[in-house]
């Protein structure tokens, strides 16, 4: 693999751990550093919605590896750490606070803002774990839909 030998990745969700997970399955044996601005390690945000929001799923379930798996891939998680600058000049990257960070290739993987759904201002928000706890508790006041419809996000 022709990479340098120090990956920092922005964005601690499915792009970032993918990315990890594809790198070492090739070979790459550097350091990877990956940014996230959420203190949780990465998680499926559609269970959010659905199985969280109802009591189906304990939080646990909702992470998409286990500690053992993340651990393995040897990974920098630097999570509740916002990245706010990029300088591709100087090679470098500044979060939140601060500190900056000196980068070999970095690759933006933060994802795309979900909308919210009209109609529902007690759902407006439910895109983060945090969030989606006092949120349960207003679900469970509701009555559940039947059926519900989604199309891709526009922006």
């Amino acid at each position: 693999m022709n990479l340098s030998d120090d990956v920092l990745v922005v964005g601690a969700f499915v792009g970032g751990l993918t990315l990890a997970e594809a790198l070492r399955r090739k070979g790459f044996a550097g350091r990877i550093r990956i940014v996230g601005e959420e203190p949780h390690p990465p998680y499926g945000w559609p269970p959010l919605s659905k199985e969280i929001l109802t009591g189906r799923w304990p939080v646990e379930k909702v992470f998409l590896r286990d500690q053992g798996r993340l651990d393995a891939l040897e990974v920098d998680w630097l999570l509740g750490r916002r990245a706010e600058r990029l300088r591709t000049h100087q090679h470098t990257v500044e979060l939140d606070g601060g500190e900056v960070l000196s980068y070999g290739v970095v690759v933006i993987a933060t994802g795309l803002v979900p909308r919210a759904l009209r109609g529902q201002p007690g759902l407006a928000g439910v895109r983060t774990l945090a969030a989606s706890a006092p949120r349960a508790a207003w679900c469970a006041t509701r009555p559940i839909p039947q059926t519900l419809t989604s199309k891709g996000s526009r922006r």
